[in-house]
């Protein structure tokens, strides 16, 4: 009975760092190969012609848009740790 608190403990370090991981491997691998694709101007990636001005705009918000997801898509979960009491 001792080592199941230890256990658990383990396996929830795993998850949070396996979390982790793929987060940061999913940024890892987007960003460099979403940036070539906007700046090549053979890349059908565009319906029409775009200048480089737009691309670079398009592929800010998408990087901002990123993080911005993340941290919304966070506020339930701590509203829901500390928000809702029970009595």
């Amino acid at each position: 009975m001792a080592q199941y608190p230890d256990i658990r403990r383990k396996w929830t370090l795993a998850t949070v760092f396996s979390i982790v991981f793929l987060d940061q491997l999913g940024v890892g691998i987007i960003l460099p190969v979403l940036a070539p694709l906007f700046f090549d101007s053979s890349a059908s990636l565009f319906g029409g012609p775009f200048d480089l001005a737009s691309r670079a705009r398009v592929l800010g918000f998408l990087i901002a848009v990123y993080p911005a997801a993340q941290f919304f898509g966070a506020v339930p979960q701590d509203q829901a740790r500390y928000g809702d009491k029970k009595r």
